[in-house]
């Protein structure tokens, strides 16, 4: 199982309403946080991981099945509007960080 952390629309049961088209690989496992910074742009929250701080920036855990990864991080990227040829386009990036369990 792969495991991927969110925050903001993609937490809490909304994956349903938001991308319902991988909503059915997609499963819960925990809650954690990442070491940042959350930044209020008006729609949506964006954040910056940054393990120096003691700020948190609290988000779900979920676990994707293997054989449908690259299927749900397609999906999300498209919905974080996420170009990894041309990131200085995109609206986020995606990126491995250290998740703590809460």
């Amino acid at each position: 199982m792969n495991r991927i952390f969110v925050y903001g629309t993609l937490r809490n049961g909304m994956l349903n309403q938001v991308v319902p088209e991988v909503s059915s690989y997609i499963h819960a496992d925990a809650k954690g946080f990442v070491n940042g910074r959350l930044f209020d742009t008006g729609e949506y929250p964006a954040a910056k991981p940054n393990k120096l701080t003691q700020t948190k920036i609290y988000g779900d855990v979920l676990m994707v099945d293997d054989n449908k990864i690259q299927n749900v991080l397609n999906v999300l990227d498209e919905y974080e509007e996420i170009n990894e040829n041309q990131p200085q386009k995109s609206l986020f990036t995606r990126k491995l960080v250290d998740v703590n369990i809460a």
